[in-house]
């Protein structure tokens, strides 16, 4: 089965890149971590990969960089990102044929960021699809929201969240739950940070003739249930 939201991580098995794929997950990916490079192109085609993250430091030289390259172009088409450190930097070549690359430390946010915009430039949309509900629209290509055909400013959290809650209707979420879904297991803040995003949310997508996140008491919140 084909998993449109699947990332392949060519690197070593380091707690940083445990950390990365930790946050790509939460953030609506299914990354998988391969420690070994012969076993990229066999991942990459079982998973119908949209991207492919490569850590320079796991290769020896530009040379084998190339022929795992080569395996990748000839599995799909998906494009490949180079994991740099700023010590690497330096000796980046682009003449290696990469998509884009991304210098360390890596934060899962700029890392999904980069991967929508490889994926933009390949195939004009990042492969999620626009979620409609009622006169809501969702645009994972765009990174935009739209009632009524008119456009709302979310900021970044906001609009995970409201991405998460709509991807998942009538199913309610305790605040816990949101918290770790949407900012994080390492996130240190109290539930509160819920009930206020979710509170500048409403105030966003919500009026007279629109409502959306509905309150479970005792529980936390839900997307509403509806056609769209």
């Amino acid at each position: 089965m084909v998993n449109s939201k699947a990332v392949v991580i060519i690197a070593r098995d380091t707690g940083e890149m445990k950390a990365l794929k930790s946050g790509l997950a939460i953030l609506g990916f299914a990354p998988e971590l391969i420690s070994h490079a012969e076993q990229a192109s066999e991942a990459v085609a079982q998973t119908s990969a949209q991207a492919v993250l490569l850590e320079w430091a796991l290769f020896p030289d530009a040379e084998e960089i190339r022929r795992v390259l080569g395996g990748l172009r000839a599995t799909g088409s998906a494009p490949v990102i180079a994991l740099v450190s700023r010590e690497q930097v330096a000796g980046y070549d682009p003449r290696l044929g990469l998509d884009d690359f991304v210098i360390g430390p890596y934060q899962a946010d700029e890392v999904a960021a980069r991967i929508r915009q490889a994926r933009w430039r390949k195939e004009g949309a990042d492969g999620g699809d626009v979620l409609k509900v009622g006169d809501l629209v969702i645009d994972p290509a765009r990174y935009s929201v739209a009632l009524e055909g008119r456009p709302i400013s979310l900021t970044y959290t906001e609009y995970q969240l409201l991405k998460f809650l709509a991807g998942h209707k009538g199913q309610a979420f305790t605040r816990e739950a949101l918290l770790n879904q949407v900012w994080g297991y390492d996130y240190f803040g109290g539930d509160r940070t819920v009930d206020v995003h979710v509170t500048r949310l409403r105030d966003k997508i919500e009026d007279s003739n629109h409502t959306f996140i509905e309150t479970v008491r005792g529980v936390g919140y839900r997307f509403k249930e509806m056609g769209g």
